[in-house]
């Protein structure tokens, strides 16, 4: 029995000197701290399961370790909309300082397991081990300040013995990164995120690095090749609602509104109205339905040319034979090709100032001939008079 005693003395004493553990028969219980503050306190990581679960490793005390979980379930702004690599790769490019031309990042609809709804991902091809850091990897850029915190969340399917790693510039005074999930292969599709907190003071730079590291070392005949179905970013500082995800309005005496905007809005896509799809996807706006406005300003060029020396004003004859082949006027669309295509305004616009400029060179030729005409006539009436 005392022999037991000592055993667990001398195993308790270890781990207090060595480790900073406190294991009373009463009170709060610390790993990591001889000073705990609740019943249970653990410093740095905690993993359950082989996920870590926790790691206080932020010495900012502006930002807490539990800021980006508080504030990420309540708002937070993405840095980035086409998550799914719907329309394109979504930021997301090529991360080697070595620029050893070893890694390819291919956008496509071909992974047949992807997860997500756009049917698009990434494949991340890695042909040598010539990256660095590490095997290189990709980056999505976001740009930092004070304070500022960052959640990076990407859905990956990396090998089982690679794993992500965070890099950055320069998070200021208190700054730090660390992952909320687990950041190793598995060989699935795994959900990853990453946060990046700046600090309260100093530089602060881009980040949203990720490379690779582990094993075996990739070459040209036996690549590294894995696989993404959406990346993006949140920016967490605060609750500011105007500038987050949700379509807010301008203030509370609008909350009627569903939809609106109060300043600047810029949106990457065409924009429909109405209507659920477009037959001509080159139109930014498209509206099934009338438009009001006060004022509409359309980018013209004018049709002064008409009135320059060199322009050949056709006769009234040759127009007037136009006319009746055709039934338009010359460089206006027919009714049916409006009827298909639209109308350009601008173009319109332009078009129809110059039959008015024609019209007017035609209204003075005719009021040149009119006056020689009167004058033709005096003068025979002055002849004819007895």
């Amino acid at each position: 029995m005392k022999q037991t005693l000592f055993l667990q003395a001398f195993i308790l004493s270890f781990f207090f000197v060595r480790a900073q553990n406190v294991f009373p028969s009463s009170g709060n219980v610390g790993i990591g701290t001889a000073s705990p503050a609740g019943a249970l306190d653990v410093h740095n990581a905690y993993y359950t399961g082989g996920y870590k679960f926790m790691d206080n490793v932020s010495p900012n005390p502006s930002v807490g370790f539990l800021n980006p979980i508080a504030m990420a379930v309540r708002q937070g702004k993405m840095e980035y909309s086409d998550e799914e690599f719907a329309y394109s790769p979504d930021g997301v490019d090529i991360y080697d300082n070595n620029n050893s031309g070893q890694i390819i990042i291919s956008r496509t609809n071909t992974i047949t397991d992807i997860p997500n709804s756009s049917g698009f991902g990434l494949i991340i091809t890695h042909t040598g081990a010539g990256e660095a850091p590490g095997y290189g990897g990709f980056v999505q850029s976001y740009n930092g300040g004070t304070n500022k915190t960052i959640v990076q969340i990407f859905r990956a399917k990396l090998p089982v013995g690679y794993q992500f790693n965070a890099a950055s510039n320069s998070l200021g005074n208190g700054g730090a990164e660390y992952w909320l999930s687990n950041n190793t292969g598995t060989g699935k599709w795994e959900w990853y995120v990453r946060v990046t907190q700046y600090g309260y003071s100093g530089s602060f730079y881009n980040a949203g690095f990720v490379y690779i590291t582990g094993g075996p070392a990739p070459t040209a005949s036996s690549p590294l090749v894995w696989y993404m179905a959406s990346c993006t970013a949140f920016d967490v500082t605060d609750v500011n609602l105007s500038n987050g995800n949700n379509i807010a309005n301008q203030n509370f005496a609008d909350q009627n509104a569903s939809f609106r905007i109060n300043g600047n809005g810029i949106i990457g896509g065409n924009v429909l109205i109405g209507k659920t799809s477009q037959t001509n996807s080159s139109y930014k706006l498209d509206v099934n339905g009338n438009i009001r406005a006060n004022q509409v300003t359309v980018n013209a060029t004018g049709a002064d040319y008409v009135f320059d020396s060199t322009y050949h004003l056709p006769s009234i004859d040759s127009l007037s034979e136009y006319i009746k082949l055709h039934h338009h006027l010359p460089g206006i669309p027919s009714t049916k090709v409006m009827q298909h295509n639209g109308m350009n305004v601008g173009d319109a616009y332009t078009k129809l100032l110059g039959k008015v400029e024609e019209m007017t060179l035609y209204l003075v030729t005719l009021q040149e001939e009119v006056t020689e005409l009167k004058t033709e006539n005096n003068q025979l009436r002055k002849i004819k008079r007895p």
